[in-house]
């Protein structure tokens, strides 16, 4: 291949692509046009923005497959967790008050992005009640 042939096949690789709807593939299907080469929309993740939604959200907090040996806390003593709260929390791993006590600002933003709370966790005070009943639990045995 010539030095200009491998260049115009260069360029033509780094042409924008364009994606067909299937609208229009069907009408140029039903015309007898000559359909275009195949065209794959290529798009690279964007790591910036990927970190950025990271931070808002913040790392996962603790998690455990299963609860401990004593089972799983009752979850809805706190004032703001019913049932399917208690569920949703238990599907991404969190059984006891500890676990709750223990989230910085960072996981309870992850929780409440995860369960789509809209500020509840930190609204409801869930870290503050859960270390209250770990410090209950504590003075009376």
């Amino acid at each position: 291949m010539t030095p200009e042939a491998i260049a115009a096949a260069r360029a033509a690789d780094a042409a924008p692509k364009r994606v067909m709807s299937s609208a229009a593939r069907l009408a140029r299907a039903a015309s007898n046009e000559p359909a275009p080469p195949a065209i794959i929309a290529t798009r690279k993740p964007n790591k910036a923005a990927q970190k950025t939604a990271a931070r808002r959200t913040g790392p996962k907090p603790a998690s455990i497959k299963v609860p401990r040996p004593g089972g799983a806390d009752n979850l809805k003593l706190i004032k703001g967790i019913g049932p399917k709260i208690e569920a949703s929390l238990n599907e991404l791993g969190v059984y006891h008050f500890d676990q709750i006590a223990a989230w910085s600002k960072t996981n309870t933003n992850w929780i409440d992005k995860k369960l789509v709370l809209r500020g509840r966790i930190a609204r409801e005070r869930w870290v503050e009640q859960a270390a209250e009943f770990i410090s209950e639990t504590r003075a009376s045995a």
